[in-house]
């Protein structure tokens, strides 16, 4: 996706190593009360609302070029008609922009709450020890075991609902074209890390009017790196069976928000 994970990764690291980000969760482990770490949430929710909406841009600028290229190949092809440009066509939905906004502050408490989880069990100790508060900050600060756990569940989620957000932005683009992207098709990285779903999935066409592509619109499972590629009414092709394919992982199968309510 161009940089855009490791750049949002790197924003969100930064904030979470901030010395009065960490004087927070120092805070929260001693005093576990709900109002104390709002401040810090907040903060998180802008970043990922940021990462997740510039996702779905990119997806649907890279939606929106595919499709002008085949346009522009069966115009010379078929005598294609050009794609007529409605003034509000190409704008980001106000539904995507407010649920981005809303889904940010979801993943901001998921991430806060797992880091902060971890910070408890690191700083126990020093709790019962009598270490203080800037001590047990240096303490989060230098170890090593909660920057590593910190930086996996943040390359987790970034991964997975960068997918989602990209493959969101490419569907809504496609649903935009009148009736020249009838379908897509399943476009999965085969690599050693691919998993049996996403394997058993590659290639597969979904009408894009059908239910089908809600539930097996990327991503199917932590780290999905597949992505949805169009299928044009001069293609030559049928909807996949899906029968004998697995259901995606719990929590995968749920589009939450659908580009146009469909």
């Amino acid at each position: 996706m161009n940089g855009i994970e490791e750049k949002h990764e790197k924003n969100i690291k930064s904030l979470i190593f901030d010395d009065n980000f960490l004087k927070m969760l120092v805070y929260q482990a001693k005093t576990p009360t709900s109002e104390n770490f709002i401040i810090g949430r907040d903060k998180l929710a802008k970043v990922f609302e940021a990462y997740m909406l510039e996702s779905f841009v990119g997806g649907f600028a890279h939606g929106k070029d595919e499709v002008s290229k085949a346009r522009q190949y069966f115009k010379v092809k078929y005598s294609e008609p050009s794609l007529e440009v409605d003034p509000v066509t190409g704008v980001v939905p106000d539904e995507a922009i407010a649920w981005y906004s809303y889904y940010s502050t979801y993943l901001a408490g998921i991430y806060s709450e797992a880091i902060l989880e971890k910070a408890r069990d690191i700083i126990r100790d020093s709790i019962e020890s009598g270490l203080h508060g800037k001590d047990m900050v240096k303490l989060l600060k230098n170890s090593e075991e909660f920057e590593n756990y910190s930086e996996y569940r943040l390359q987790t989620i970034t991964r997975t609902e960068g997918t989602k957000a990209y493959n969101k932005g490419r569907l809504e683009q496609f649903k935009d074209t009148g009736d020249f992207v009838r379908a897509v098709q399943y476009s999965a990285v085969l690599d050693r890390r691919t998993t049996q779903i996403c394997r058993r999935l590659n290639g597969k066409i979904m009408d894009i009017r059908n239910d089908s592509i809600n539930t097996y619109l990327p991503p199917n499972h932590f780290n999905c790196r597949s992505i949805i590629v169009p299928v044009t009414r001069y293609d030559d092709w049928e909807e996949s069976d899906f029968s004998n394919i697995p259901k995606p992982e719990k929590g995968f199968d749920n589009p939450e928000w659908t580009p146009n309510g469909k």
